[in-house]
């Protein structure tokens, strides 16, 4: 498999209101895409679409993932393999180690496994809460939940929407080079929307802008 993500004529409107437009897309292995726009320009909704949360319009386009077209056949298998963070996560009614540990249950991993990849996670992002409420937590500390709570399932593709936004520069920048070191070590191919142009540099293997729906390379 040559490419995790590819897009061709892809295209989502609401209504008449075409929000987004790509002639052509791709997202290689180990590979860190960083996403940037201004607010409206369909960033979101793209990340949602290539995480399966949205379906791009029908008509004439070539949109795979993991190398297999979805479909309501292969969406299930699919999404297990892709893992998306929202700038507001939702925390469930639960402490801050039940939140994080939610997709190897739901994967069902067990017992040492568990353990094992909980205290890497948590030694790694700093999260020294974890037996609190975690609907009780600062939106940064939200943040840092939900982003471990990405990185403990391992996924293929990591889609991240501007994931540090509420985090002071200090713990940002700290947080984005243990973020860069993780998906480097691991292999792990990300998409990354920002409006930071210090985090591309940091996190990037290339940068696509993106506005009016419609993306234009930066750089490489």
């Amino acid at each position: 498999m040559n490419k995790l993500l590819e897009l061709e004529s892809v295209k989502k409107s609401y209504r008449t209101e075409r929000v987004v437009d790509i002639d052509e897309m791709r997202l290689g292995p180990g590979e860190v895409l960083a996403l940037t726009g201004p607010n409206g320009a369909g960033k979101s909704t793209l990340l949602r679409i290539m995480g399966l949360l949205e379906k791009p319009d029908a008509g004439f386009t070539r949109f795979r993932v993991l190398g297999v077209s979805p479909s309501r056949r292969t969406q299930t298998e699919l999404r297990r393999r892709i893992t998306v963070v929202f700038q507001a996560p939702y925390m469930f009614r639960r402490s801050v180690r039940d939140n994080i540990v939610l997709p190897l249950r739901w994967r069902r991993l067990t017992g040492s496994d568990i353990q094992e990849r909980i205290a890497s996670i948590a030694e790694r992002l700093d999260s020294d809460y974890l037996d609190e409420p975690a609907q009780a937590l600062s939106r940064g500390q939200m943040q840092r939940v939900a982003l471990a709570r990405a990185l403990i399932a391992r996924p293929e593709i990591l889609l991240l929407d501007e994931p540090l936004s509420a985090l002071d520069s200090g713990i940002k920048a700290k947080l984005l080079q243990t973020l860069k070191e993780t998906l480097t070590k691991e292999g792990r191919s990300s998409v990354y929307v920002t409006h930071d142009t210090a985090e591309v540099e940091t996190i990037a293997d290339r940068h696509l802008a993106m506005s009016n729906g419609s993306l234009a390379s930066t750089s490489e």
